[in-house]
């Protein structure tokens, strides 16, 4: 028969049994891989743990992920069996160290953990975890340490479809996450600035027009930024040819608030009136360090009010830093992108490290 054959290839049995001894090696000691799922899978990372895994597959495959981490943890089996029960009744998030807003912190200084060594394995697995998972009726963008917080303490959810931010503390405390390079807009209050900047091009000339009609004038970029003409040269260009400072000022707030306005929807008239200031009164020229500024702060404080969150978790890879108010907003963050952009991908741009 060719299966006696085939037994009298040593080199293929010896093959074969390498094989099959390392299939056996990999297999999970059962009982083990079944006690630390059944801790495992109690974990509520938002709206009751179960229902979500039994709902959404992508969540069911964390659950098993998790698990699989733990079983490969170099660790007394007892160990791992009370660091999941320490996962699931206590956590290992210190919540008010998370929560000191303002101060600048590595995600590991605030774990604490009778099992630092078992901990210190798993946490690569944790930390990474991302992207878009079904969670509730759709899928959302997950960033990396949202899942890792979730996972670490009963008290931290992730929000559902319709929550104030993407964590909740305690049912109660509701937080935005932003990773490095994350755009400060939410779901409500924002529009966008392509037809104010469609405006602006057409009331350019008007004003030229009427106001040095016989005065050849440069085409002007409109979009705002440092390296916009209009709203560096215009103003200098028209006072220096004899218009009146007060009209040519009058006439770019009026186009500023156009723009701002587009962008922040409800924004209220105290904040307007900081982004109008911001145009130097005898040149007309925009004055951008302050401008960035008010930019940052309005920024921080229209999102916190329209999304209804109490503040922002900023996480890049390891640090993390919680903010609370518009004054650590600013000076915790530098500025990418000022966020006033055409088409829906704009609000202002972060940098955090």
């Amino acid at each position: 028969m060719r299966s006696k054959e085939f037994i009298t290839e040593k080199s293929n049995a010896s093959a074969i049994q390498n094989t099959i001894n390392n299939k056996i090696n990999s297999i999970f000691d059962i009982d083990e891989l079944n006690q630390i799922y059944s801790y495992i899978r109690k974990i509520d990372i938002g709206g009751g743990f179960e229902a979500v895994f039994q709902k959404d597959e992508d969540l069911r495959q964390i659950n098993t992920l998790i698990t699989r981490a733990m079983i490969d943890v170099k660790a007394p089996f007892e160990d791992k069996i009370n660091f999941a029960k320490e996962l699931v009744e206590n956590g290992i998030i210190n919540i008010d160290a998370l929560m000191n807003s303002g101060v600048k912190q590595r995600l590991t200084d605030i774990v604490q953990t009778a099992y630092p060594g078992i901990f210190q394995q798993i946490y690569p697995e944790l930390i990474n975890i991302a992207g878009a998972f079904a969670s509730g009726g759709k899928k959302t963008q997950r960033g990396k340490g949202e899942f890792f917080l979730a996972i670490s303490s009963p008290r931290i959810s992730m929000s559902k479809d319709n929550g104030k931010g993407d964590l909740v503390i305690d049912k109660s405390i509701w937080l935005e996450v932003k990773s490095n390079l994350s755009r400060i807009k939410g779901r409500n209050g924002y529009g966008t600035t392509d037809a104010a900047y469609q405006k602006i091009k057409t009331e350019i000339p008007k004003f030229l027009k009427k106001n040095l009609p016989k005065i050849a004038a440069p085409a002007y970029s409109v979009g705002i930024g440092q390296r916009s003409t209009f709203w560096n040269e215009f103003g200098p260009f028209c006072i220096s040819n004899g218009v009146p400072a007060n009209l040519v000022i009058k006439f770019i707030k009026s186009q500023l608030a156009e723009v701002i306005k587009s962008m922040y929807i409800n924004i209220d008239n105290g904040s307007l009136t900081e982004f109008m200031d911001c145009i130097d009164s005898t040149t007309g020229s925009m004055a951008w360090p302050d401008f960035v500024n008010i930019t940052k702060r309005v920024a921080f404080q229209y999102y916190k009010n329209s999304d209804e969150f109490n503040g922002i978790l900023l996480i890049n890879g390891d640090s993390c830093l919680y903010v609370e108010n518009a004054e650590q907003f600013v000076s915790s963050v530098r500025l990418k992108k000022l966020g006033f952009e055409t088409g829906q991908q704009n609000g202002l741009q972060i940098e955090f490290k």
